[in-house]
């Protein structure tokens, strides 16, 4: 289980509401000289269109089996531009966060939370004062404060989560990306 794994999932979950889920080119191969062309990392993962809601673009993240906390530094500066600027012009934009879970032999998707990239600034506002990261679930070895405050993934994004359904995973009828990207009316008519 990997981030290209998770950005499958967040795709299906988007495709089952009616969305083109086009992926980003990471790098392509020059048919002259066969070499790997980079575009540049401003672009999150996923561009999420559809024909008569708002499109959006989706970053996708993962906290890897056995990491406790999920570093902000892992959405780099370009990507952070890219979803401001995206934001500023009246977009909408999200962070797929996926926490991975050691199940036997292979590892496993647990959670997967669809944050508003506004909503998610926010949080790490609120977290940075006291660490560079986002505890899963705080507890000893955290900041008190955010001990204190409950500050961690599960209770500060409870609201976010996706459901897990067989074979994959769905945005809730709950979830506020429905009513954010004007699909309640649409939902109900299916």
């Amino acid at each position: 289980m990997n981030e290209y794994d998770v950005s499958l999932k967040v795709a299906h979950a988007f495709e089952a509401l009616g969305y083109d889920a086009d992926k980003v080119q990471d790098a392509i191969v020059c048919p002259r000289c066969n070499n790997k062309i980079v575009p540049s990392r401003g672009r999150p993962d996923r561009a999420m269109i559809h024909p008569s809601a708002r499109s959006c673009y989706v970053e996708v993240k993962v906290v890897r089996a056995g990491e406790t906390s999920f570093s902000f530094s892992e959405i780099s500066t370009e990507q952070r531009a890219t979803l401001d600027d995206w934001r500023a012009r009246g977009g909408v934009g999200y962070l797929a966060l996926s926490i991975i879970r050691k199940a036997k032999r292979n590892d496993r998707l647990s959670a997967l939370y669809l944050v508003e990239w506004g909503r998610w600034c926010a949080l790490e506002s609120l977290v940075t004062p006291h660490q560079n990261s986002i505890p899963v679930a705080v507890g000893p070895g955290f900041s008190r404060a955010l001990q204190d405050g409950q500050m961690d993934i599960q209770r500060q994004l409870w609201q976010w989560a996706l459901e897990q359904i067989k074979g994959g995973w769905a945005i809730p009828d709950r979830h506020p990306a429905i009513q954010q990207l004007g699909l309640k009316g649409e939902k109900a008519n299916e």
